[in-house]
């Protein structure tokens, strides 16, 4: 018999049997796209370059990135200079100290200055335009509000709740607190640095249902407020003045949302909860990608992003194997310790791809008017990474198809692999036969059909086909089986 494989884009299943898995299907894939019918390499990992910097003041030469990137954080700040009109963006980066440092992302000279404010906890970071000014505002668990303007000396505001989560919505500062985790706090119309409790300024929304539990992560989604809480969502509408505000419940779940990964994703917001990846249209909930949700491991390390179509998702991914795909960060070896994996889903078609070979403690979204990438804070020698098709990435990856082992409907009967035909389209590639005794055959494939004539036996038998090329294009598989 000629078992045909032609399409790939069944992709991983991790919910069935190994034994039971069609050879269509894979049992674990990584780097390699595959719903273009064959594979090829998905987007690879690049040392961020910011266009306006030289050779000698580049971000490679920031040396102190390197010690920032075991527990950081990253946001973006993007500022107008009104009095120079002109574009002052920054990066802000913490380093695992909680040390605040600001890179000028508009000027030629990478410089990490220190901002000069302590925190005992990593803050949250949100941009706002307060009295014409584009300011970022710093608020913590354990410490004061902070409000830097990108030129003098932050601002502390001393009456300010120690924030958990907040978000700009309808002008106003919408926050969760750790110190009472049933309150939503608000503060003035206009003014997130007022937080006078009052009917014409600030105010606080007590939930005391026990049902979705402490309240985590504030989100603004179309005309709403949703609270995203420790087992469900509850929407607010505050589009009037305080006395308008109007509150309902809506999903529950018996499972923990983690609020890290709480990302609006164009007209959906999607998250993770211990049973399953969910996409929320801000009336219902569906679980998304079930055949990924035994392979995926979450915790509150996890961090997500949306960016150009797709929600960018750091995780844990049990690859089973021992190989080293990161050959400067040699513990990822998908043992379940460590962030290992980012695993990228396209919010239109559903489909996705696991990109492995990095640890990402953060990640964030910049958007200048000479640079839009999103980038990942990395624990490797290339601490400030992005994504995209180009050659020669700074982190070599290697592509991997592996499926499940089959008895090809037969569970007695001895099985021989007699033929092997592939074509590979660009690039070099390795396909290799494994049966259920940890037998296995390897064959270096070359660009063209590969004709390649074997004699493999098992019951149970599967394949791999990974590669390390540049550029790759793997497609029409047929086994020859006797």
């Amino acid at each position: 018999m000629k078992l045909k494989i032609s399409d790939f884009s069944n992709g991983i299943n991790a919910k069935i049997d190994q034994n039971v898995l069609p050879l269509n299907v894979a049992k674990t894939s990584y780097n390699f796209d595959f719903f273009s019918m064959g594979l090829k390499n998905a987007m690879r990992f690049h040392a961020l370059k910011c266009p306006l910097l030289t050779l000698e003041t580049s971000l490679d030469k920031l040396l102190d990135l390197k010690n920032m990137c075991q527990n950081g954080r990253v946001h973006f700040y993007k500022r107008y200079d009104f009095t120079n009109n002109s574009w002052d963006d920054k990066l802000i980066i913490f380093d695992q100290n909680l040390n605040c440092f600001y890179l000028n992302l508009c000027t030629d000279e990478a410089v990490l200055t220190s901002l000069g404010i302590e925190f005992s906890s990593f803050p949250s970071m949100v941009n706002y335009r307060l009295n014409g000014e584009d300011v970022v505002i710093f608020a913590s668990p354990t410490d004061n509000m902070y409000v830097w303007n990108g030129v003098d000396q932050p601002q502390e505001i001393i009456d300010a709740p120690k924030i958990k989560s907040m978000v700009i919505h309808n002008e106003r500062l919408f926050a969760t607190t750790v110190s009472d985790q049933s309150e939503l706090w608000f503060s003035d119309d206009l003014d997130p640095t007022n937080w006078s409790v009052s009917l014409n300024d600030a105010g606080v929304i007590a939930m005391v249902d026990e049902l979705r539990g402490s309240l985590n992560k504030v989100v603004s989604f179309g005309d709403y407020l949703f609270v995203f809480r420790e087992n469900g969502i509850s929407k607010l509408s505050a589009s009037a003045g305080q006395e308008s505000f109007y509150l309902t419940h809506l999903f529950v779940t018996s499972g923990k949302i983690f609020e890290n990964t709480v990302e609006v994703a164009g007209d959906r917001i999607i998250f993770v909860a211990s049973d399953g990846i969910f996409c929320f249209d801000g009336i219902n909930t569906k679980s998304i990608l079930d055949n990924l949700k035994d392979k995926i491991m979450i915790d509150d390390n996890c961090k997500a992003k949306f960016f150009n179509g797709k929600y960018y998702l750091s995780c844990k991914v049990n690859f089973e194997d021992n190989n080293v795909t990161d050959l400067n960060y040699p513990t990822l070896n998908g043992d379940g310790t460590e962030i290992n994996a980012i695993l990228s889903i396209d919010v239109k078609s559903g489909e996705y791809v696991i990109l492995r070979g990095v640890s990402v403690v953060d990640m964030e979204v910049v958007n200048t008017n000479y640079m839009q990438e999103i980038i990942f804070l990395n624990k490797s020698d290339f601490p400030l990474l992005t994504l995209n098709n180009t050659e020669n990435p700074t982190i070599v990856q290697n592509m991997v198809w592996r499926s499940g082992l089959s008895d090809i409907d037969n569970t007695i009967r001895i099985k021989a692999v007699r033929h092997i035909y592939l074509s590979v389209f660009e690039g070099s590639a390795t396909f290799k036969l494994f049966n259920e005794n940890g037998d296995c055959v390897s064959y270096n494939l070359c660009a063209g059909l590969n004709d390649i004539p074997t004699y493999f036996i098992g019951r149970r038998i599967g394949y791999e086909i990974s590669s390390a090329s540049n550029n790759v294009c793997v497609s029409n598989l047929v086994l020859e089986i006797v």
